[in-house]
């Protein structure tokens, strides 16, 4: 005979503390109320202890409840990542990254399409966002993060470290002076980024005209600021300032005229972009495709870099 009260009434306990709610823990788990509280009577019986007390209309965990619910909870997690990593492994055509989100959207999806197309068999999931996930713990096999994010991961290289410069929309540059001097984008608005508190922050126009040798106390970072890099480029296409805008993010944008570079005077981001994976990626034949693909990427991105530091020192 097994120790183990019945599943069920693990599973509906679980619910009830973590809503603290038996009306919420019937709507998520589609039961009624009279059935979750059947269930928590029935592990409540199984134990010989009262887990949950009523607290006027509300109810509470009792102390031994808060310590039981604790371990259920850590126990059913730990289930959901074994599901999931069967899951993973049966599939065996699937692919999961996540990346910094204005990377993500700048830089990797317009040249993974192509990629994908040539393995027409994959599925393939992108993930943007700040929050680390835990590789090997779940479902995401890479990540591309920046440096300062990377330091924790059991398996990272260097992808590529990015520059800045000012680039604005062509527009722009009718409604005004001619540019003749990097002085001279003073006169327009100045598009910032601030990547605190989740990273150490790119450059700052203070830090690019620094970089310039100018030196101007009318220098505005704070005109209007944005947390995310590709809002930031994308105000600067719809004519609404100059940004310092990283190259791996604009480098099509130039290319296809929606943004111009005046000055082209780079600086270097204080750190790198890293890729990091989980030690399981190896076991696909799509990640394994996958990993030296990016590494090229990468590469390429690099010497660019390099070529136009190059062509601004000519």
């Amino acid at each position: 005979m097994s120790d183990l009260p019945p599943l069920r009434s693990l599973q509906v306990f679980e619910a009830v503390g973590r809503y603290v709610s038996i009306a919420e823990a019937a709507r998520r788990l589609a039961i009624s109320p009279a059935a979750v509280s059947q269930q928590v009577k029935l592990l409540e019986d199984a134990l010989g202890l009262r887990l949950i007390e009523k607290d006027g209309r509300k109810i509470r965990l009792t102390q031994v409840g808060k310590k039981y619910h604790g371990s259920c909870s850590e126990a059913f997690e730990s289930l959901r990542i074994a599901s999931a990593e069967a899951k993973y492994k049966k599939k065996g055509n699937s692919l999961s990254i996540s990346v910094l989100p204005s990377l993500l959207s700048t830089w990797l999806l317009p040249s993974i399409n192509d990629w994908h197309r040539q393995n027409p068999g994959l599925d393939m999931r992108l993930e943007g966002s700040h929050a680390e996930p835990e590789l090997g713990g779940n479902e995401i096999d890479f990540r591309i993060t920046y440096s300062d994010r990377a330091r924790e991961a059991e398996n990272a290289t260097e992808l590529f470290r990015d520059c800045v410069f000012p680039v604005c929309s062509p527009t722009l540059l009718t409604q005004k002076m001619p540019l003749e001097n990097p002085e001279d984008i003073l006169q327009y608005p100045l598009l910032s980024i601030d990547w605190l508190p989740k990273f150490s922050s790119p450059p700052s126009w203070r830090d690019w005209f620094e970089y310039q040798q100018i030196v101007d106390r009318s220098i505005n970072d704070s005109y209007r600021v944005y947390s995310l890099s590709a809002m930031a480029i994308q105000a600067a296409i719809k004519g609404q300032g100059f940004v310092l805008a990283q190259y791996a993010m604009v480098g099509q944008e130039l290319e296809a005229g929606r943004l111009v570079a005046p000055f082209l005077k780079p600086l270097s981001l204080p750190s790198s972009y890293y890729f990091t994976w989980s030690n399981r990626v190896f076991d696909s034949a799509y990640c394994r495709q996958f990993h030296r693909w990016i590494i090229a990427q990468g590469k390429k991105q690099s010497d660019a870099t390099e070529a136009l530091f190059a062509a601004s020192r000519e």
